[in-house]
């Protein structure tokens, strides 16, 4: 006998929420670097890591939906499949970066 549940399960969210399909959202996994804790690396959920390093390097830190992750995070997952960033930036950097800026 077949169970009723098992052809249900089968079918997408959307069709057994009331038969309304809608563009599924993104969520993004945060991971910090286990040797360099101030680098963080965000990939979509169903993302795959980068070439130049393998998820050994990283610690999951949390997921989050689109409405919670920064536009430009998201804009740069979707550019290149990642988004590579440090914390605990100095105004040193700052001043560098916008030394480099200011002579393009």
């Amino acid at each position: 006998m077949t169970d009723p549940r098992a052809a249900s399960r089968a079918q997408p969210a959307a069709a057994r929420a009331g038969g309304a399909y809608s563009v599924a959202r993104v969520r993004y996994s945060f991971f910090v670097h286990r040797t360099a804790p101030r680098w963080r690396l965000v990939i979509a959920e169903s993302g795959s890591f980068p070439e130049r390093t393998t998820p050994d390097q990283w610690r999951h830190s949390r997921d989050r939906d689109e409405a919670d992750t920064n536009p430009d995070v998201q804009d740069e997952v979707r550019r290149v499949g990642y988004c590579l960033f440090a914390i605990r930036a100095s105004f040193d950097e700052l001043d560098r970066d916008l030394r480099s800026a200011n002579r393009g």
